[in-house]
C-alpha cells in the first residue's frame, strides 16, 4: 500500500477510532451514574460529548460540496428524496422485525430497553435530532465523503453502509443499519449535502419512534 492510499484510511480510520472510543466511554460513564432506566439521557449525554469533536473532522475533512438547490424544482425534489429514504426505512425497519433475529442478539434487546425508556420528547430529540446529527456527520460526512474521491460510488458506499451497521454491534441492528446506510450513502452522494442525510435519518427515526414504539 502506498502512503498516499494508507493516508486515505488514516483520514477515515482514526476519526471513527476516536468516536468509537469516545462515544463509549463517555456512555458507559453516564449509564454507571444514572442507570440503565436513564438510558436514553445516557445516550444523549455520549452524543453531545462526541459531538464536537465528529464536527472537528468533518469540518477539516477534504469533501466535496454542493450548492443549495436554486430552483423550487430541485427544492421539490430534494424533499421528495428525504421523503422517500425516510419512508423505506420504517418498511426496512419493520421488514427486520419480522425475520425474528432478536433470539439470536441480546445486544439488540438491551438496546431496545434503553431506547423506549424516557419521555417521548426526550426520546424524539435524541433519536430524531442528536444521534442522527452526530452519526450522519461521521459516517455520510467524514467517511463516505472521503471514500468518494478515490474509491467506485458503489465501493464507497457499500463499504460506509457496512462500517455503519458494524458500529450498532448486534445483528438485529446491523441488518437494518446496513440498509439504512446504503440508502443515505445514496441520498449524500447524489446530494452532497449533510443536511439532507441528516433529515432523512431523523425523520424515519421519528416515523419507527411514533408508529412502532
Amino acid at each position: 500500500m502506498n502512503s498516499n492510499r494508507r493516508n486515505h484510511w488514516v483520514q477515515i480510520l482514526y476519526p471513527l477510532f476516536a468516536y468509537y472510543v469516545l462515544y463509549y466511554i463517555t456512555d458507559s460513564i453516564a449509564l454507571s451514574y444514572l442507570g440503565e432506566k436513564r438510558g436514553i439521557l445516557a445516550l444523549l449525554v455520549a452524543s453531545l460529548v462526541t459531538l464536537g469533536p465528529v464536527y472537528l473532522f468533518y469540518k477539516r475533512a477534504p469533501l466535496v460540496h454542493a450548492p443549495l438547490p436554486d430552483s423550487r424544482r430541485e427544492w421539490i425534489m430534494e424533499g421528495l428524496y428525504i421523503a422517500g429514504i425516510a419512508c423505506l426505512g420504517l418498511k426496512i425497519n419493520l421488514i427486520v422485525m419480522d425475520m425474528d433475529l432478536f433470539a439470536f442478539s441480546e445486544g439488540y434487546e438491551r438496546s431496545s430497553a434503553i431506547l423506549q425508556g424516557g419521555g417521548i420528547l426526550l426520546r424524539a430529540l435524541v433519536l430524531g435530532g442528536v444521534v442522527p446529527l452526530l452519526e450522519e456527520l461521521l459516517f455520510r460526512g467524514v467517511i463516505l465523503g472521503q471514500l468518494l474521491l478515490w474509491l467506485d460510488r458503489r465501493q464507497a458506499i457499500l463499504f460506509s453502509s457496512v462500517l455503519f451497521g458494524i458500529l450498532h454491534f448486534n445483528v438485529v441492528q446491523f441488518l437494518y443499519a446496513a440498509v439504512m446506510g446504503y440508502l443515505l450513502g445514496l441520498l449524500y452522494e447524489k446530494t452532497r449535502h449533510i443536511w439532507a442525510t441528516w433529515i432523512a435519518h431523523g425523520l424515519c427515526n421519528l416515523l419507527v419512534l411514533f408508529f412502532i414504539g
